[in-house]
């Protein structure tokens, strides 16, 4: 039986490799969401290869690799399938892992730009309830697409001074407590989630698939999940000018991995000018 039925299945020659891989995951402690992420990739590669497991080349992952997608998606996917042939490898399932004639995809230092301000506001007036909650929740909370998918009723609660909050599950099974402003407050109260804020099409006692989360957002505000993540992050530095305070809200573990969420304008380095100018007239100051 494959891991993960609510998915497309890869041919029936893989499902034996992917559920040990996934089994092994599972044991090393690694989380639900990232082995169905991973399981999910290499089930996609299985699919467009055509190839039984130990005849997939270097060449078929390449061409996997440069099918489109954005850098970092295709960072997770070289990640994955490099735990999978080494996994096979080490086990004597395969002769040779093709991941070594596979080039490792480099990490951008470009900063990426956050979403527009009018596009997010066009999608939370004229989307589906259900698509404008979900834009909303990533343009307040900051969200990853994964921690909005896994979001359930009953995470959310009243402290006792009657402000509400909501526990947010984290990579790693990291969890970490969020308030709501009053107008993400009112748009819960008003979509009544009972169970999962966005159960799944096929079975609604699972939560709906991430990529449906970036799909939905994708359509209705023309950027991605993580570009609202990045407005978000940009629009708390610039209203707070704390990073630590931004690194919190985001739930990142290094405050290096925050910085590279804040973008910066022409007009801020202006402000920034601006500043130091006034200080110089103010203390005499060369």
């Amino acid at each position: 039986m494959s891991y993960f039925a609510k998915h497309r299945q890869p041919p029936e020659e893989w499902v034996f490799y992917l559920d040990m891989w996934c089994a092994w995951l599972l044991a090393r402690g690694c989380t639900e969401k990232t082995v169905e992420h991973w399981w999910y990739i290499a089930s996609h590669l299985a699919i467009r290869s055509h190839k039984h497991p130990v005849d997939v080349r270097p060449e078929h992952i390449i061409e996997y690799l440069n099918r489109g997608v954005e850098n970092a998606a295709k960072r997770s996917d070289y990640n994955a399938l490099n735990s999978f042939f080494i996994f096979l490898t080490d086990r004597g399932l395969r002769v040779d892992n093709p991941m070594r004639q596979v080039p490792a995809v480099k990490r951008y230092k470009i900063k990426q730009k956050p979403a527009v301000e009018r596009d997010v506001r066009r999608a939370l007036e004229k989307s589906e309830p259900d698509v404008a909650l979900m834009v909303a929740i990533i343009n307040d909370l900051g969200l990853r697409r994964s921690e909005v998918a896994s979001l359930h009723s009953q995470d959310l609660y009243t402290d006792a001074n009657g402000a509400a909050h909501i526990i947010v599950h984290g990579k790693g099974h990291k969890d970490r407590i969020l308030p709501l402003g009053e107008a993400l407050e009112k748009r819960i109260g008003a979509f009544h989630p009972n169970g999962w804020f966005f159960p799944s099409p096929l079975n609604a006692n699972r939560p709906v698939n991430s990529d449906t989360v970036y799909r939905k957002v994708k359509e209705a505000t023309g950027h991605t999940p993580h570009a609202l993540r990045r407005k978000f992050a940009t629009d708390l530095w610039h209203a707070t000018n704390d990073v630590v305070q931004v690194q919190e809200m985001l739930g990142h573990e290094n405050l290096n991995t925050t910085q590279t969420y804040l973008y910066t304008t022409v007009s801020d380095l202006r402000n920034a000018m601006s500043k130091l100018e006034e200080y110089r007239r103010s203390y005499n100051v060369v």
